[in-house]
């Protein structure tokens, strides 16, 4: 990718097939993106209000020599992004959320949530399961991460509906949040291919998922929240769904990546996961007044 890189856009990075690199405190990724240009320079004038905002962060979209967005590799369509490495916190994140607070007119509901995760159950059901090997020793530990995540998404889909059955199907509360908080850092909060418009109880979930929050930190955050029971609802069932285990066996799938050791560590972390959820689950109950849910409650 260095030749890609520098006949692109100028970069001559280290790394002769790595498709990012860091020069002069910035660190530069290759996105693959289906957006056109006329998409990427509104997506640009997001990302403007959002450096403006933030002090030595913030991120770009990294025109070509020839002056376009989009240009094409040997993967397809790709953008150069540009984030600036810098600290980040709890309290970055939950700037960005009060600058978009209830700023975009997309109308979301749960039901559009729940029809999502029915697909990505499907998914997982009908293409990724037939495909797992079931002649190695890997495939008795995926198969069961597998049937644990397949439990809990249903879990989780099913709250949607008595979130649905006593709030209601709209999400009022949304900002600008993130696909995924896989660590906190610059690139995950600033990286504008994981930008999406949502109910911020989804950074919230992540976050507390990926043990980047603990039950304390995150007591203390909702406080902060103008939080609905429709809102505390929504954290718990995200909290429930198992994004981090699909997302580890479409990797399987799709890229065939060696995921052993990180199935071993979920299927360690199961018994904590679910303490955690259990707490939160008492806290949202007793503070929020959302629906319980009984096999949370023993």
């Amino acid at each position: 990718m260095r030749a890609f890189l520098y006949d692109k856009y100028g970069y001559y990075p280290d790394e002769e097939y790595s498709t990012s690199f860091t020069y002069q405190g910035w660190f530069f990724k290759l996105e693959i993106s289906e957006k056109n240009d006329y998409e990427l320079a509104s997506l640009k004038k997001l990302l403007n209000d959002i450096n403006n905002s933030f002090q030595n962060l913030g991120s770009d979209i990294v025109l070509t020599r020839d002056g376009h967005y989009v240009t094409t590799s040997e993967y397809g369509p790709v953008v150069l992004v540009a984030i600036k490495e810098g600290k980040v916190t709890i309290d970055t994140l939950f700037k960005m959320h009060q600058m978009f607070y209830n700023q975009f007119q997309n109308q979301l509901t749960v039901s559009y949530l729940r029809n999502l995760w029915l697909n990505k159950i499907n998914t997982i059901e009908e293409r990724i399961i037939p495909s797992l090997p079931n002649d190695n020793k890997e495939f008795s530990s995926l198969y069961i991460l597998s049937m644990y995540a397949l439990g809990s998404a249903e879990n989780a889909i099913q709250y949607l509906l008595d979130i649905i059955y006593y709030y209601g199907n709209e999400i009022k509360n949304t900002s600008l949040v993130h696909k995924r908080i896989d660590e906190l850092n610059s690139f995950y909060l600033f990286n504008p291919f994981n930008l999406i418009i949502d109910s911020p109880m989804r950074d919230l979930a992540e976050l507390y998922k990926n043990d980047l929050l603990s039950l304390e930190q995150l007591y203390d955050l909702l406080k902060r929240y103008p939080l609905t029971s429709l809102d505390a609802s929504l954290l718990l069932a995200r909290c429930l769904y198992p994004n981090q285990i699909f997302d580890l066996l479409e990797d399987y799938y799709e890229l065939k990546k060696d995921i052993t050791n990180r199935v071993n560590q979920l299927i360690i972390s199961i018994n904590s996961k679910e303490f955690k959820l259990k707490k939160l689950h008492k806290f949202l109950v007793s503070n929020y007044q959302i629906r319980p849910i009984s096999w949370l409650d023993k």
